[in-house]
């Protein structure tokens, strides 16, 4: 409980750690393990369980939101300090609109993330199907680029990412229900495996 008087400043370096860790696992780790950190998902990860270990109503999706500005920057910075990146892109158009991305979903998320730890209500069903889901969303919509794209006109490791992201997705969705009864455990099933369907396919549609 003392940590958690201080949740402004674990969001803080919460952050700090992952802007780096980020790019670095976007150049160092083997493909298609590169691209899940180059995955929204993955910070909306980082959202949810900030917001599931603080549990507090408004206090997690602040900070979950202070988390991802603060990870976006820390990229940044970053890549300017082992990489060699232009220190515009700190203040780029790019870099300000990922902001805004992190401070809806960390909001978002960061709320998920403290419902989840209900074990039961609507509260509890949304939380604990909305990180799975979001994984499982961007699996469909990768797997829906397999079968749409050309195979010259896109990497060739996208079928095996499609793969990681359902794996982790149904790998996270049993571990959010095990606590849960029988009934819980059925809504949430039924709304990750809607949600996922949905906005998988939506988003393709969109791009």
């Amino acid at each position: 409980m003392e940590a958690r008087r201080w949740w402004w400043l674990v969001a803080i370096v919460a952050g700090l750690v992952l802007g780096p860790v980020d790019l670095w696992g976007q150049v160092s780790t083997p493909y298609p393990w590169a691209h899940l950190f180059n995955s929204p998902a993955v910070w909306a990860a980082a959202a949810f369980a900030y917001g599931r270990w603080l549990h507090h109503p408004l206090r997690s999706p602040l900070g979950a939101a202070v988390l991802l500005v603060v990870g976006v920057e820390a990229y940044y910075l970053a890549d300017i300090l082992v990489r060699g990146a232009s220190t515009s892109n700190v203040a780029s158009p790019t870099a300000m609109v990922w902001c805004v991305a992190g401070v809806v979903a960390g909001l978002v998320f960061g709320l998920a993330g403290t419902w989840s730890v209900e074990l039961d209500g609507w509260r509890a069903v949304l939380g604990r199907a909305s990180l799975p889901a979001v994984l499982g969303a961007e699996s469909v919509y990768v797997a829906g680029r397999v079968v749409t794209e050309p195979a010259d006109g896109r990497p060739d490791d996208l079928g095996a990412f499609a793969v990681l992201l359902a794996v982790l997705a149904a790998a996270i969705l049993v571990a959010l229900v095990r606590a849960c009864d029988r009934q819980v455990t059925i809504r949430v099933v039924a709304i990750t495996v809607v949600s996922t369907v949905a906005v998988g396919l939506g988003v393709g549609v969109a791009i």
